[in-house]
C-alpha cells in the first residue's frame, strides 16, 4: 500500500471515529504487543511497547479535547 492510498483510509476511518478515539485503538493494538513480548520474556520490548502505548493513549486524550466529535 502507498503512503497516499494508507492516508485515504485513515480519512475514511476518521470519518467514523475521531482522532483521539483512533489514537486509543492504536495503544491498545500496541498494548495487546507488549503483553505478548512479556509472556515471550523480551523484558526490554515489552517495556518500550507500554511506555509507547501509554503515550499514545495520553496523546489521545489531548486531542480529543481538541477536536471531539
Amino acid at each position: 500500500m502507498s503512503d497516499d492510498e494508507a492516508k485515504e483510509r485513515l480519512r475514511e476511518v476518521l470519518a467514523a471515529y475521531s482522532v483521539g478515539s483512533v489514537l486509543h485503538l492504536l495503544s491498545e493494538l500496541i498494548e495487546a504487543d507488549a503483553r505478548a513480548a512479556r509472556r515471550d520474556g523480551d523484558d526490554g520490548l515489552d517495556q518500550q511497547l507500554f511506555h509507547a502505548a501509554y503515550t499514545l493513549f495520553v496523546v489521545g486524550l489531548g486531542l480529543h479535547a481538541i477536536l471531539p466529535r
